[in-house]
């Protein structure tokens, strides 16, 4: 299949927007999936958690997509791999990954140091019509289709 062989061509965090409008992206070597994004219009790398039960941005990158750390409430606790950290409350206007972009989505920023990735996590996630992990492959599959042309 031709998808197959440039998913395989595909280098961290790039990923192929299909005729049907779908997202896909090659599994890493370590077992995790990373997705070039656009938060507000800035250009990011989120890895891909269900785990995460919202989007979850790092403080070293907030001031880019327009949220001043002076203005954040860092009230919310969060599990992350270091421990619990404080996260503040934001909303994304626009989020893109690939050719799939929503508004007003729900997110969260740790503190300084708390992440190592911006996480994708189910506040994006759940808004799809649906995504899957097949073979080394994953897809990420929009609520409206729509073709390129």
């Amino acid at each position: 299949m031709v998808l197959d062989r440039a998913i395989g061509d595909i280098a961290d965090g790039r990923a192929v927007v299909t005729d049907k409008g779908e997202v896909v992206a090659a599994r890493r070597t370590d077992g995790g999936f990373i997705l070039n994004g656009r938060v507000n219009g800035r250009e990011t790398r989120f890895v891909f958690d269900t785990g995460a039960s919202t989007v979850v941005l790092r403080a070293e990158h907030a001031a880019d997509f327009g949220f001043k750390e002076r203005e954040l409430n860092f009230s919310i606790p969060v599990a992350t791999a270091n421990g619990v950290a404080l996260a503040a409350p934001v909303t994304i206007r626009s989020l893109t990954v690939g050719s799939i972009t929503e508004h007003d989505v729900p997110a969260l920023v740790t503190r300084s140091g708390a992440l190592h990735a911006n996480l994708l996590g189910m506040s994006f996630l759940e808004r799809l019509a649906s995504y899957e992990v097949r073979g080394n492959r994953l897809i990420l599959r929009p609520k409206e289709i729509t073709t390129a042309g």
